[in-house]
């Protein structure tokens, strides 16, 4: 983890909803990872207007000097950040990284809403490994490559794929669902992947799942989890007041009983260890 200001690349609008941030990594700092995230203010910005709070973002890709997120405008420290073109004042990387899956494992990966930064990150990571020739690591049982699912609510809401080729490859494997059918498979995401997945209820540990999302999600991808006896890990998304586990307002309740920080002890987080009921 270090703090930096980074000269911004890149931040520019992909969909009605959606905006593509690129900024520059510092050489000698180590990479971030599938699953990590930052968290940013933009310099000199009074506090009235936002600036008083760090506000979290995801990686969604790492192209060796630049590091990239997805984002939308939710308030006003994103709506300024839609703006800028010049610099970002930078803490990360923070949290720790999605697990590879294990040799022999295939990896089934679903995203919604802010959750499809880090979903399209580990996509690409996998991909990235599996064409680079890892594929002791991570050739399925079956030799596909990763699978993915994104979900959202209608067309508009689905960013061009296009003008992510920074941090996506094309895939031959990533699905679209959207809730009212107007692209892609109509249904949410967790659905369509279980249709992908139907055959896996057969060979219980030999996939592994991902998923980030609003909870809904996440409860729905613990449920199929727990149906195919498949692995699965989660990014949480919650509110983060300080990013680095002092204030302890993005808290998880455990099946175990006590809490954990998504902040600082996750972001991912093996999803059977969540209590999912009191979420």
């Amino acid at each position: 983890m270090r703090h930096f200001v980074a000269d911004i690349v890149l931040n520019k609008a992909i969909s009605p909803s959606w905006m593509l941030l690129g900024f520059l990594w510092p050489a000698e700092l180590e990479h971030p990872l599938p699953g990590q995230f930052f968290t940013f203010r933009l310099p000199d910005q009074p506090t009235a207007q936002g600036g008083l709070l760090r506000r979290p973002l995801a990686f969604a890709g790492f192209d060796g000097q630049n590091a990239f997120s997805l984002y939308q405008i939710r308030g006003p420290q994103t709506k300024a950040l839609s703006t800028c073109t010049d610099k970002l004042d930078v803490l990360g990387p923070l949290g720790n990284a999605f697990p590879l899956p294990s040799q022999g494992e295939s990896a089934y990966l679903v995203g919604g809403g802010i959750g499809c930064g880090p979903i399209l990150y580990l996509f690409s990571y996998l991909l990235k490994l599996f064409d680079q020739g890892n594929k002791t690591e991570l050739k399925s049982h079956n030799g596909r490559t990763p699978v993915c699912v994104l979900g959202f609510r209608t067309f508009k809401d689905i960013p061009n794929f296009q003008m992510l080729e920074k941090i996506l490859m094309e895939p031959d494997q990533l699905f679209l669902a959207t809730d009212d059918g107007s692209f892609g498979s109509k249904g949410n995401a967790v659905t369509v992947l279980s249709g992908l997945m139907k055959n896996e209820a057969e060979n219980p540990l030999s996939s592994h799942l991902y998923a980030c999302g609003p909870v809904p999600m996440l409860k729905a991808a613990q449920a199929l989890s727990v149906k195919t006896g498949t692995p699965l890990h989660v990014s949480a998304e919650q509110w983060m007041a300080c990013g680095i586990g002092a204030c302890q307002g993005c808290v998880l309740p455990l099946k175990q009983g006590g809490y954990v920080r998504v902040c600082a002890d996750g972001p991912i987080f093996a999803a059977e260890t969540i209590d999912w009921e009191k979420v």
